[in-house]
């Protein structure tokens, strides 16, 4: 009896560790390759539908590097946000719905240091899958993971406060010139449509022109 308890636990252990592998559908692709940092292919299927991805380093001391996400097999889709490049430790990239994707993410750092970072993919709001992959120094660990941000998390929108901040400068300043010649102002509603990920990757990229000049 004891024999057979041991065995019925060890194999209730292995169904559920093959279960969390196979809930981590992001796989490597091919070898590392080295510039300086590092670079990593890896493939994004088996979740349905996605139209956003993102990272973010969870090990102390280690980075991406800008650019985070770049080779998408889908000309749609692009690096769409970096929280403090050059060396971000949160990357975003968005694009078309696919149902597979291969791309390249970039390592700060030298290929031999070990590193962990958490993944996610997005339909839209819908949480499709979190992973957690793990790098050591040779090879990679990919197992289901418990990271669980809403999309505003990895798609910051600060940017989006100083265009309709600056839109709002501008109606204001508009509506006084209009005023004084006597012109009637149509009402203007103040809600807005929320962005679209063309228009926050265009926003990013901006602003991020601005910071290097």
């Amino acid at each position: 009896m004891k024999k057979l308890a041991i065995t019925l636990g060890l194999a209730i252990i292995m169904f559920y560790g093959i279960v969390a592998t196979v809930n981590a559908s992001i796989e490597s692709v091919g070898v590392p390759i080295i510039e300086g940092s590092w670079t990593q292919g890896f493939e994004e299927h088996n979740v349905g539908p996605f139209d956003l991805v993102a990272v973010q380093m969870s090990s102390a001391g280690d980075s991406f590097e800008t650019v985070t996400h770049s080779g998408f097999s889908n000309g749609t889709w692009a690096n769409v946000y970096e929280n403090t490049p050059p060396v971000p430790t949160l990357a975003s990239a968005s694009g078309s719905p696919v149902i597979d994707l291969i791309w390249n993410i970039k390592f700060a750092g030298d290929v031999s240091n070990s590193l962990v970072f958490d993944f996610v993919a997005f339909n839209g709001t819908t949480l499709l899958e979190s992973a957690n992959a793990s790098w050591n120094g040779s090879g990679w660990s990919i197992t289901t993971g418990t990271w669980a941000p809403s999309r505003s998390d990895v798609i910051p929108e600060p940017a989006s406060l100083i265009i309709w901040a600056l839109f709002g400068l501008g109606s204001m300043f508009g509506v006084r010139v209009w005023r004084r010649r006597g012109i009637a102002v149509p009402a203007t509603p103040a809600r807005h449509q929320p962005w679209s990920d063309e228009s926050r990757m265009a926003i990013h990229q901006i602003i991020e022109k601005g910071c290097r000049h």
